[in-house]
């Protein structure tokens, strides 16, 4: 310890040197490690940033509010440089997400409904602020009216041979929604009350159109 106190300079260098003179050498050491302790490796970590979460996300905020614009940069570069590899692992994640996350799929479904329902579209913004509920609650509440064959799986578009159901209206869209152009109005927010909404199936659905069943 004291050796080291007293040579912490010439250490340092003496490592450092090393380290130039034998990059491959290292870098093989290394991958020959992770390798022979992939998942043991992968355990530490997950339970290392599962401990120091809220710290790891500080610190990496910081870094970016020090270093932004480099930040950006190197995003911006990787991007253009991956675009392809990162637009098909988004669109696998995505599409994995909408068949095995309820509430990811209900989010994606209010979403395509609203835009096609206002004259004005959503204009890129968020619906949750213009409701007064969660998807959370909203998952529950459909669940809550369930017919006795109706399961997450079997929630989407018409089927020729299966049932399937629809998020539906008790008071149609096309009703509540007529001239209006933005979530903001009041219309809005009682068109996606949840007490106006219900799990219908979709061919009944499909065929109710305007009409107040």
């Amino acid at each position: 310890k004291k050796y080291h106190q007293e040579n912490k300079e010439k250490i340092l260098e003496r490592v450092k040197k090393y380290r130039e003179e034998n990059k491959e050498k290292i870098l093989e050491q290394r991958k020959k490690h992770y390798e022979e302790n992939r998942d043991e490796l992968l355990e530490e970590k997950k339970k290392y940033y599962q401990e120091n979460k809220e710290k790891i996300k500080e610190k990496k905020k910081k870094y970016y509010q020090k270093n932004k614009d480099k930040a950006k940069e190197y995003n911006s570069k990787y991007y253009q440089k991956n675009k392809d590899n990162i637009r098909a692992h988004n669109t696998t994640y995505r599409n994995k997400k909408y068949h095995t996350d309820p509430c990811y799929k209900l989010r994606q479904t209010v979403k395509v409904s609203i835009r096609q329902a206002l004259k004005g579209g959503k204009g890129g913004q968020s619906f949750l602020p213009y409701v007064d509920w969660t998807i959370q609650e909203l998952k529950e509440h459909l669940e809550s009216k369930f017919e006795p064959w109706m399961t997450w799986e079997n929630h989407g578009v018409c089927h020729p041979t299966e049932n399937r159901w629809h998020i539906d209206h008790i008071m149609p869209q096309s009703v509540l929604l007529e001239g209006v152009e933005t979530m903001d109005h009041p219309k809005f927010r009682e068109c996606w009350a949840l007490k106006n909404l219900q799990p219908l199936e979709a061919r009944e659905n499909m065929s109710k159109g305007s009409k107040i069943l």
